[in-house]
């Protein structure tokens, strides 16, 4: 199975199985997306092991966008849980080391998962951070 960006067999796929396909693309107005073939692989992997049904925050970010950021360039993605609930916070974590993702962001209420091969212009890769608390 190939994923190229743009192809009718992301759509197929996200939109038979998991995933919207709007879901998936930017909210600037543009509704473009240009996902990384492997971080979609990993995607659709995660969302098997994890088992549980959400809706991705923050896939993809154009260069237009206001809160654009290389980590959403088709990398990324936010997946969202109950604030505080350190069970499922577990289980999303649990999932994406499963799927492979190495770059893992926790919050109050969602995890971020990144598979940039140059964030920031490093390739450092297998890390887990704390995002500072927000009410």
């Amino acid at each position: 199975m190939t994923f190229e960006k743009g192809s009718n067999l992301i759509r197929r796929i996200f939109n038979k199985t998991y995933f919207v396909f709007s879901e998936l693309r930017c909210k600037c107005g543009c509704e473009t997306f240009e996902g990384d073939p492997e971080f979609l692989k990993k995607l659709l992997l995660f969302r098997v092991i994890y088992d549980t049904p959400f809706t991705p925050r923050s896939v993809y970010r154009c260069r237009n966008h206001k809160d654009y950021s290389i980590n959403h360039a088709g990398f990324a993605v936010d997946v969202p849980y109950q604030r505080n609930n350190s069970v499922q916070r577990f289980k999303i974590v649990q999932s994406a080391l499963k799927a492979g993702f190495t770059r893992i962001g926790i919050s109050g209420d969602f995890v971020h998962l990144d598979c940039n091969p140059m964030h920031n212009g490093s390739l450092l890769q297998e890390v887990l951070w704390l995002y500072p608390k927000s009410d």
